[in-house]
C-alpha cells in the first residue's frame, strides 16, 4: 500500500457526504481539524527507497472501440528528505499530450509538477494548476492531479466519519476546492484504509455536484510478504471511458 500511495503516493459542512447520512452527533469544526491532521500525516510520508514500477495503460474509449494499450514506466527517487516520482508512456502509440509526467515532493511544500524532461527537472516544463487539474496523461482518463493525489493539498480537508468499505475500515475523507479550475474536480470523497492510508475508493465531483470519476485498485499479489498492486482503474462517469493500469508486478524493484 505504501507503493500505491507513492505511485500514483486524488461548501463546507452543507454540502455533507453525498447519498450517506453523516453521524447525528457530526461536528464540521471537529471534522474539518481531524481531516487537516489525517492529509497532514499522509503527505509527511516519505517512500522507503527507490523503485520502478513497469505496466501498461489499457484505455477503453466509450462505446464498443477497441482498448488502447501503452507500455508505461513509474518511478519513484527518494533524495534525501524529498522525493521524486515520474510518469513515462513508452513507445510510438504513447496517447499524446503529456506522456512524461515529473512531480516533485518536498516537506512543507506545494507539489511541482512538470512536463518532459524525467532526468533534468531545469529542462522540464512547469505545468500551471489548470494543467495540472485537467490535463490527461498519455490521452488516458487519469489527469495529472489525480496521480499526484493533489486533492489531499486542498485547502478544506474534512473526516466525515469511518466506515466498512469493500471489506475494509476506512476513514471517509471529504476534500473541497472552493474555486475549482474550469473542467476540473471541486470536491473528491475518499475512503483510506485506516492501518495503511492506502486509498480503497475515491469519488470526484464537480462544482455542480456531479459525479466525474472513480478511482479504485483492483488487484493485488503478495510477493516475498509484501503486498503490491497489480492493478488500479479509474472510470470518467461522464464519458463512460475507462483507464487501467496492468502492473508487471514480477518486474518492479
Amino acid at each position: 500500500m505504501r507503493r500505491l500511495r507513492c505511485l500514483i503516493l486524488w461548501l463546507v459542512a452543507a454540502t455533507g457526504l453525498h447519498g450517506q447520512r453523516l453521524p447525528e452527533d457530526f461536528d464540521p469544526q471537529r471534522a474539518e481539524r481531524e481531516g487537516r491532521d489525517l492529509t497532514a500525516g499522509l503527505l509527511s510520508q516519505i517512500p522507503a527507497g527507490n523503485s520502478t514500477n513497469l505496466g501498461t495503460l489499457e484505455i477503453r474509449p466509450p462505446g464498443r472501440q477497441a482498448a488502447v494499450v501503452i507500455p508505461v514506466r513509474f518511478t519513484v527517487q527518494v533524495c534525501g528528505s524529498r522525493w521524486i516520482s515520474r510518469y513515462e508512456a513508452l513507445g510510438p502509440d504513447s496517447g499524446g499530450g503529456l506522456c512524461t509526467l515529473t512531480i516533485l515532493h518536498e516537506p512543507g511544500q506545494p507539489d511541482r509538477y512538470f512536463q518532459g524532461s524525467p532526468d533534468d527537472l531545469d529542462r522540464a516544463t512547469p505545468l500551471s494548476r489548470a494543467e495540472v487539474a485537467t490535463l490527461k496523461f498519455a490521452g488516458s482518463d487519469f489527469w495529472a492531479g489525480d496521480l499526484g493525489l493533489e486533492f489531499l493539498r486542498w485547502p478544506v480537508q474534512r473526516l466525515l466519519k469511518k466506515e466498512l468499505k469493500r471489506g475494509q475500515a476506512c476513514h471517509v475523507l471529504e476534500s473541497i476546492l472552493p474555486e475549482p479550475p474550469t473542467g476540473g474536480y471541486a470536491r473528491v470523497v475518499s475512503w483510506l484504509d485506516i492501518d495503511t492510508g492506502g486509498i480503497v475508493l475515491a469519488e470526484a465531483w464537480d462544482a455542480d455536484r456531479v459525479r466525474m470519476k472513480e478511482f479504485a485498485p483492483k488487484s493485488f499479489r503478495k510477493m516475498e510478504g509484501q503486498w503490491q498492486l497489480k492493478e488500479m482503474r479509474i472510470d470518467d462517469a461522464r464519458t463512460g471511458s475507462r483507464t487501467t493500469v496492468h502492473f508487471d508486478v514480477a518486474a518492479s524493484n
